[in-house]
């Protein structure tokens, strides 16, 4: 389980399993959980799934306890108060959630004033952080230079078009992809050269790699931006998905991809929520599955099935333009028939080495 928690963090770049893996560690393996917390809870996020799934009883136990405060003690000392109040977005449980939970014993007056500030605290201002003592001053309206916090922190002041853009700048590349509409609504890609800017960092190979970013989301930003997000971002976007798609395993041997394609796929991904549904389908995503794997494997064939095994031709080239053809195939209800791709891929003399049924 602890190789599993390590590999899930590093290879496959999840957030719930191992934080889910890590506090089930914390009642099995006292000495395991402590080596995994150190390789696994690697950002505020990871260290938020991790308080919230210890405090949610799903593991055994509603509590912290000794062991795992200790090591968000060690976790918050070992950053400083500026990287956790940039990381300080996000709530259940939130950072003053955690800071009352474990309350972490502060190091000097500087830190003292922060954990107060953090949980609402009065506290000398004078001995405040001055990342947070601009933000305060911005908020007051006392300085009219947009201090260098996280996008949402901002997002309900009075901003211009031009600190919208400042903003849109200095965002980091994972905040940029997530509100592209966003920033397009607020004029922020009319301001000379903020367009060509970011699409340099949407493309940028080392801050992809460094997002750990999945198709999929890329695949969503795409098909969610809305008429106001210019072209270069756009095509930025597709550029990303290529790069994002080499983590893709190449296959040995014949491979065949079967997605199912049949009317049931149309639905979207996330359920139907009333005025929060989806853009992306269920078929969008197997789509997507069958193009990645097209991409690293050009030899593998792709057999979208409903009622019976529907016929399409596919460049491997193609998986960046909205997944291409294999997510229009699906539109009636028909019964599904898992077997026809199956019986296709085995006909006559085709080699099978490797099927992907989904």
């Amino acid at each position: 389980m602890a190789k599993v928690a390590i590999y899930s963090r590093h290879h496959t770049y999840m957030k719930d399993m191992p934080a889910l893996l890590c506090a089930w560690l914390s009642l099995r393996s006292p000495q395991l959980h402590e080596a995994v917390f150190a390789n696994v809870i690697d950002s505020m996020k990871m260290l938020r799934n991790y308080v919230q799934i210890l405090w949610s009883g799903a593991v055994g136990r509603k509590s912290l306890g000794t062991a795992p405060k200790r090591l968000v003690h060690t976790w918050l000392a070992t950053r400083d108060e500026e990287t956790i109040f940039r990381s300080s977005t996000g709530a259940n449980p939130s950072v003053a959630d955690i800071l009352k939970m474990v309350h972490p014993k502060p190091s000097n007056k500087t830190r003292d004033a922060f954990y107060g500030y953090m949980i609402g605290k009065t506290v000398d201002t004078s001995a405040l952080p001055g990342l947070v003592t601009e933000f305060e001053r911005f908020k007051a309206g006392e300085t009219m230079e947009v201090p260098d916090v996280p996008f949402t922190l901002l997002t309900s002041l009075p901003l211009s078009q031009k600190d919208w853009a400042t903003v849109a700048l200095r965002a980091s590349w994972q905040t940029v992809r997530m509100n592209l509409n966003t920033c397009a609504r607020h004029g922020a890609f009319k301001e000379a050269g903020v367009i060509g800017r970011i699409a340099e960092l949407l493309r940028d190979r080392s801050e992809i790699e460094r997002a750990r970013v999945f198709p999929y989301q890329l695949m969503a930003a795409y098909r969610n931006c809305g008429p106001g997000v210019p072209p270069e971002a756009r095509n930025a976007l597709q550029d990303a998905m290529e790069i994002a798609l080499e983590n893709v395993p190449a296959v040995i041997g014949k491979v065949y991809v079967c997605p199912d394609v049949s009317g049931s796929m149309c639905s979207p991904v996330a359920g139907y929520r009333k005025g929060a549904s989806t853009a992306v389908q269920c078929v969008d995503v197997a789509a997507l599955v069958a193009a990645a794997i097209l991409a690293r494997n050009p030899s593998a064939e792709v057999l979208p099935f409903e009622s019976d095994v529907v016929n399409v031709d596919l460049n491997p080239r193609y998986c960046a333009d909205e997944c291409g053809p294999p997510r229009r195939c699906g539109r009636r209800r028909n019964k599904l028939q898992c077997f026809r791709p199956l019986a296709e891929s085995t006909a006559g003399e085709r080699r099978l080495d490797c099927v992907h049924l989904g």
